[in-house]
Order: C-alpha cells, then sequence, then structure tokens
C-alpha cells in the first residue's frame, strides 16, 4: 500500500495542474506554513497544515480551519524549517520514525511518496536546506519528487542507486554530487552518456546534459547526488 501526499511549502510554486491533478487522483494535501496560502489560490483544501505561522496569512489558515484542516502549530523559535516539521510529522503518521526521530521497526509499515512544491525560491540558504533533506527521506524509505519551476528532482544514493525517468527529448538534465566523489556513475538516454563515471563535487561535468530519448536512466555504484531533469507543467502549452 503505498500513501501519496502532496506538500505544499512557501516558496515558488511549480505546475499547480500537476498538484490538481495529484489531488485529484487521491493524494492527500499537506501545507507547510506558507503552503496554506498556496492552497488557499488553488481551492485545494489541505487535510493537514505544520507551522509556525509566522508567514502564512491569517485569512488561509482560518480558511483552512473552517474546512476541517488538522493543525499542527510550532514555536517560532525552533530547530527545524517548516518542510522539515511537515516531514517529521508524515514519517510519524506513517510509522517510519518515533518522535524521537528513529527508524521505526512497525511492521507492514506503508510506503510513502511524496510530490513537495514550493521548496524553492529566493532564500537560497533555504533552498539548499531543503535540497539537503531529500536524500535523508529517501534512507528511511520515503520516495520524494520536488518539483521546482521548470524542474524535478531526484535522490540517488545507497537508497536507490538506480533510476528511470520518463523525458522529454531536448530537455536539459544535470547530475550534481553531494559527497565528495560519486563512482560507478553510468547515464543512459543523454546527448553525453557515461559510463561507470567518477563524479567529483569540486566538477561541474555532469551539468547541462541534454534529454535525446524517451527516458533517461542514472544507476550509480557508490556516493550520493541529485538529478535535475528539466519538466514542462503539463498545462503549458507544447512546442510545435
Amino acid at each position: 500500500m503505498t500513501a501519496t501526499w502532496v506538500v505544499l511549502a512557501g516558496g515558488d510554486l511549480a505546475a499547480p495542474s500537476l498538484i490538481r491533478q495529484l489531488v485529484r487522483e487521491g493524494a492527500s494535501l499537506l501545507c507547510a506554513d506558507t503552503g496554506v496560502d498556496h492552497a488557499r489560490a488553488l481551492g485545494l483544501v489541505p487535510q493537514v497544515l505544520v507551522g509556525d505561522w509566522d508567514s502564512a496569512s491569517p485569512q488561509s489558515l482560518q480558511w483552512a480551519k473552517d474546512r476541517g484542516a488538522e493543525i499542527h502549530t510550532h514555536p517560532v523559535v525552533k530547530d527545524a524549517s517548516d518542510l522539515e516539521l511537515a516531514f517529521q510529522f508524515l514519517l510519524q503518521k506513517h510509522g517510519l520514525e518515533d518522535r524521537h526521530g528513529t527508524l521505526s521497526k512497525k511492521e507492514a509499515a506503508p510506503s510513502l511518496e511524496l510530490h513537495v512544491f514550493g521548496a524553492t525560491g529566493a532564500r537560497l540558504d533555504q533552498t539548499m536546506a531543503s535540497l539537503l533533506l531529500l536524500p535523508l527521506m529517501e534512507e528511511k524509505g520515503v520516495t520524494v519528487h520536488l518539483h521546482a519551476p521548470g524542474w524535478l528532482i531526484r535522490a540517488l544514493g545507497p537508497f536507490r542507486p538506480r533510476l528511470t525517468l520518463p523525458a522529454r527529448p531536448g530537455a536539459l538534465l544535470s547530475l550534481v554530487p553531494l559527497d565528495p566523489y560519486c563512482r560507478g556513475v553510468t547515464l543512459e538516454g543523454t546527448r553525453y552518456p557515461l559510463q561507470e563515471a567518477v563524479l567529483s563535487r569540486s566538477s561541474t561535468l555532469a551539468t547541462s546534459n541534454e534529454v535525446k530519448e524517451s527516458s533517461v536512466s542514472v544507476t550509480l555504484r557508490e556516493g550520493i547526488l541529485l538529478l535535475f531533469l528539466e519538466e514542462r507543467d503539463p498545462s503549458s502549452p507544447k512546442e510545435a
């Protein structure tokens, strides 16, 4: 059994039509702080709100409360971002972590899939911190799709050594190592394929590649990296 959630944070929102599609197909909706303003603008009622409410509008909070949203309030002075707190809530809710942050031994915990929107924006420090949460969540058995404006971002590592994604020929693709070295990197379906390559965190070798086929595959033997794949909002006009 897979539990699917859409998580709306307060940054730049990508692909509103995809958000609506996911919710229409049954995904639950969680808003992290200002994400509730995005939900209200989209006309989508969240099941859960998590945050300290230092940025969300009181009108949106009341709107969600009036419609039955479950609200979890944290102090403004805290040790985690609102997005991380939202992730912690979902880990605990689905039996993947206890309240002390340790992995749960709960039997038959459902698999958890997250589509995250609004996690990037003008605050580059918060953007970087949010991106670094991806491998931490994947290590706990969670599949995380982070949708930034124009981009899909995924994490690969020991927790997910191979990933195949549908892609649009001509789209850009970049691999960004998070470890000093990522070894045994094989990339297929691009203009510049890789075969058992070593990628260094101090090199931009694997940035700005180009998709050549209808799907791309990445495999690595050692290390952790982020994959950035250019994607188009399904509602945007198609190229001629």
